[in-house]
Protein backbone atom coordinates (compact mmCIF):
# COMPACT_ATOMS: atom_id res chain seq x y z
CA UNK A 1 0.00 0.00 0.00
CA UNK A 2 2.84 2.39 0.78
CA UNK A 3 4.20 2.14 -2.76
CA UNK A 4 0.76 2.88 -4.18
CA UNK A 5 0.39 5.85 -1.83
CA UNK A 6 3.77 7.24 -2.86
CA UNK A 7 2.87 6.93 -6.54
CA UNK A 8 -0.46 8.66 -5.90
CA UNK A 9 1.28 11.49 -4.06
CA UNK A 10 3.75 11.89 -6.92
CA UNK A 11 0.94 11.98 -9.49
CA UNK A 12 -1.09 14.38 -7.36
CA UNK A 13 1.83 16.79 -7.08
CA UNK A 14 2.13 16.84 -10.87
CA UNK A 15 -1.61 17.50 -11.12
CA UNK A 16 -1.60 20.04 -8.25
CA UNK A 17 -4.25 17.90 -6.54
CA UNK A 18 -3.74 19.08 -2.96
CA UNK A 19 -6.84 17.32 -1.62
CA UNK A 20 -5.56 13.89 -2.62
CA UNK A 21 -2.12 14.60 -1.16
CA UNK A 22 -3.56 15.69 2.19
CA UNK A 23 -5.91 12.66 2.32
CA UNK A 24 -3.11 10.18 1.60
CA UNK A 25 -0.73 11.87 4.06
CA UNK A 26 -3.40 11.71 6.75
CA UNK A 27 -3.98 8.01 6.10
CA UNK A 28 -0.25 7.22 6.05
CA UNK A 29 0.33 9.12 9.28
CA UNK A 30 -1.82 6.69 11.22
CA UNK A 31 0.34 3.73 10.24
CA UNK A 32 3.65 5.56 10.58
CA UNK A 33 2.74 6.73 14.07
CA UNK A 34 1.80 3.17 15.05
CA UNK A 35 5.19 1.85 13.96
CA UNK A 36 6.94 4.92 15.40
CA UNK A 37 8.61 5.86 12.11
CA UNK A 38 9.77 9.16 13.54
CA UNK A 39 11.79 10.27 10.49
CA UNK A 40 8.80 10.23 8.14
CA UNK A 41 6.20 11.71 10.48
CA UNK A 42 7.17 15.42 10.22
CA UNK A 43 7.04 15.35 6.41
CA UNK A 44 3.68 13.59 6.42
CA UNK A 45 2.34 16.07 8.98
CA UNK A 46 3.42 18.91 6.72
CA UNK A 47 1.81 17.26 3.68
CA UNK A 48 -1.39 16.68 5.63
CA UNK A 49 -1.92 20.45 5.86
CA UNK A 50 -0.78 21.57 2.42
CA UNK A 51 -2.60 24.63 1.14
CA UNK A 52 -2.35 25.44 -2.57
CA UNK A 53 -2.13 29.15 -1.81
CA UNK A 54 0.85 28.69 0.51
CA UNK A 55 2.88 25.89 -1.07
CA UNK A 56 4.99 25.79 -4.22
CA UNK A 57 5.25 22.74 -6.48
CA UNK A 58 9.03 22.70 -5.98
CA UNK A 59 8.58 22.47 -2.22
CA UNK A 60 6.05 19.65 -2.58
CA UNK A 61 8.48 17.75 -4.81
CA UNK A 62 11.26 18.21 -2.26
CA UNK A 63 8.99 16.97 0.53
CA UNK A 64 8.04 13.97 -1.59
CA UNK A 65 11.68 13.07 -2.24
CA UNK A 66 12.46 13.39 1.46
CA UNK A 67 9.52 11.14 2.31
CA UNK A 68 10.64 8.52 -0.21
CA UNK A 69 14.16 8.50 1.25
CA UNK A 70 12.80 8.18 4.78
CA UNK A 71 10.57 5.28 3.78
CA UNK A 72 13.40 3.52 1.92
CA UNK A 73 15.60 3.85 5.03
CA UNK A 74 12.80 2.44 7.16
CA UNK A 75 12.30 -0.49 4.79
CA UNK A 76 16.03 -1.29 4.91
CA UNK A 77 16.03 -1.14 8.69
CA UNK A 78 13.06 -3.49 8.88
CA UNK A 79 14.69 -5.93 6.46
CA UNK A 80 17.84 -6.04 8.60
CA UNK A 81 15.97 -6.99 11.77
Amino acid sequence: QTEKDLQQIKNSIAEKDINTITEIAHRMLTMFRQIKAMEAIPTLEKMEFYDLENIEIVEMKMDYEKLVLNIRDLQKALENK
